[in-house]
């Protein structure tokens, strides 16, 4: 805790740059795509005309888990029996890696691609903490990050010692949190 710059004013705090370049305070965004195919008849399976989905869907046309996605990348493929003609469907978002491809199925019958209408594909979302995100302590203590600093523009204790985040002390008597 300290008053610093003034760029750490009531709720904002100041992050050290090379922490975050460590890791500090990374995360990831978990989520599901269930995929129900429209007929009984369809099946998940790789076009093989597609160049771009043959760099990067496996066999049965779905994602290999640990795949890298960007926008606009092949998500997954399948075989629609009613028109006669594969069809390879974009993935729009963020940069993604895929996480696991669960294939849903009737439990009596052996499980593959070609006998499956439906799966399960769970991706993560990789997020770096950037200015303006808000951080919380179990205590309640919040702040907003204003400003991110080199390790050389920070205070130091006398053993060398660089704080990963600067809070101004001005934040706690007005939220009563510790």
């Amino acid at each position: 805790m300290l008053i610093f710059q003034g760029y750490d004013m009531e709720d904002a705090m100041i992050i050290n740059k090379s922490s975050l370049e460590r890791g500090f305070a990374h995360g990831s965004v978990v989520k599901n795509e269930l995929i129900t195919l429209n007929s009984n008849h369809s099946y998940f399976a790789l076009d093989t005309t597609n160049a771009m989905a043959m760099n990067i869907l496996q066999e049965d046309g779905l994602p290999q888990p640990g795949q890298r996605l960007s926008d606009e990348q092949p998500f997954y493929s399948y075989y629609d029996h009613e028109s006669g003609k594969f069809v390879t469907k974009l993935y729009h978002g963020e940069e993604m890696v895929v996480d696991q491809v669960k294939l849903c199925g009737n439990v009596a019958s052996r499980i593959s691609a070609s006998s499956c209408a439906r799966a399960m594909i769970t991706y993560r979302i990789p997020r770096n903490p950037m200015i303006g995100d808000k951080f919380a302590s179990r205590a309640g203590q919040k702040g907003i990050c204003s400003q991110t600093l080199p390790s050389e523009d920070l205070p130091f204790s006398e053993s060398g010692i660089v704080p990963d985040i600067v809070f101004n002390p001005h934040g706690f008597p007005s939220r009563m949190t510790i």
